[in-house]
């Protein structure tokens, strides 16, 4: 299984799921399922079509997460405490910790009235394993429910800033880097746990996977196309134009025999210490859209009606 934080990647190669629901919101496509042992609710938003230019992209995602949000929520909360993971000082980290700014900043009440803010920080700045200090805290204060906003990493380029993924199971922070570290869930916290994440890097593997894949079904088809005599045998096409590229058998030989994952199996192996985590250029423009959404959603699932502080 490739590395990757989010669950919708997982089902490709997972066989125990229940429930598969999909629904179509404007620009966005909402899949709800739940697996794993406990069965955990996932619910992962697309978002393949939106642009930081766009503000109503980013105001109708926000409608959409406070209610699959508020969905998640356990009955009677009285105190949440809201923690921003990651790394404030690398932008493509910088999701959780820009989400607790943005309350504090924008919404002055909110953290007197209901909310609790945390932005531990990453084990590197402060020493301390970041599961440890949210437990710390967590027994403290004595939240009805945690929820945590971290960054994550994705298998599939063209989840990158474009896909949030909200789910009761929990976070492991780093998971997808290979990283070992303590998981932040109900069983280990004790109380309801919520976590909100955005991927915003890949391997660099990965993407050149997803465009070498990209390219041979791009041939392939257009070599069917001139066979069937198609005029347009040389356009451009989508995605989800797929063709059967054993068809570049005399091209490519044993190569386009291979299956998918065979051909990332080959890369991975032959890549040596090449591989890097990559982001997008723009990927602080996301970050400020996507921070911004997520901090509004829940101020509006814990006060409704409440409106930004401005100076």
């Amino acid at each position: 299984m490739k590395h990757s934080d989010l669950a919708v990647e997982w089902t490709e190669v997972m066989e125990t799921r229940e429930m598969d629901e999909v629904v179509q919101e404007g620009k966005m496509t909402i899949r709800k399922f739940r697996q794993g042992e406990p069965l955990h609710t996932y619910i992962t938003v697309i978002t393949e079509d939106f642009s930081t230019d766009h503000v109503s992209d980013f105001l109708a995602a926000e409608k959409v997460l406070t209610n699959e949000i508020a969905g998640l929520f356990p009955p009677n909360v009285k105190k949440v405490c809201i923690t921003g993971l990651g790394n404030e000082w690398m932008t493509a980290d910088a999701l959780g910790p820009r989400v607790i700014q943005k309350l504090q900043q924008n919404y002055l009440f909110l953290e007197h009235e209901k909310a609790i803010l945390l932005q531990p920080g990453v084990r590197l700045q402060s020493g301390i394993e970041t599961a440890n200090y949210v437990h710390a805290i967590t027994k403290e204060m004595k939240p009805d429910v945690i929820v945590l906003i971290d960054s994550l990493k994705a298998a599939q380029q063209p989840h990158l800033a474009r896909t949030i993924q909200v789910t009761d199971a929990g976070i492991r922070p780093g998971s997808g880097l290979y990283s070992d570290r303590a998981e932040l869930s109900q069983a280990y916290l004790g109380i309801p746990v919520i976590a909100i994440g955005i991927p915003t890097v890949v391997s660099s593997i990965d993407v050149t996977a997803y465009q070498l894949e990209k390219a041979l079904h791009y041939f392939a088809k257009r070599i069917e196309m001139k066979q069937d005599g198609n005029p347009l045998a040389n356009s451009a096409f989508t995605d989800a134009q797929t063709s059967d590229i054993k068809i570049l058998e005399n091209i490519f030989g044993e190569w386009a025999l291979l299956s998918k994952e065979e051909r990332h199996q080959f890369l991975i192996e032959n890549s040596g210490p090449t591989d890097a985590i990559v982001t997008l250029t723009a990927i602080h423009e996301w970050i400020e859209r996507w921070s911004e959404t997520i901090a509004s959603a829940l101020v509006e699932v814990l006060t409704p009606g409440l409106v930004p502080y401005t100076d």
